[in-house]
């Protein structure tokens, strides 16, 4: 089985342009995380750059985009893991 990588950018226009079109994830189910100190946002996308894109005019709170991928992710996983209740999440924000 592979292993999960996560690659992590600011949350940039730069940022994402700098992201070489050639990669193997740009056209391919990844599911993303995009944070600040306060809160977070999870989606899932098969057009990474474009839904970055898109994220960059309406997300003004967020500060960095990790993109987690693994070779065997399609749509189909994508679907059964948006439709089942996410049990083991546990988002902590700490308040200090």
């Amino acid at each position: 089985m592979s292993t999960i990588e996560i690659l992590s950018w600011p949350f940039t226009k730069d940022s994402i342009n700098q992201i070489n079109n050639s990669e193997q994830f740009l056209n391919y189910p990844v599911i993303y995380v995009l944070n600040s100190n306060k809160e977070a946002y999870i989606g899932e996308t098969v057009y990474f750059k474009n839904r970055m894109r898109a994220h960059l005019k309406t997300r003004k709170n967020i500060n960095k985009i990790n993109l987690i991928k693994h070779d065997e992710f399609n749509r189909s996983y994508f679907y059964i893991a948006n439709n089942t209740p996410i049990m083991l999440l546990d988002i902590r924000i700490n308040k200090d």
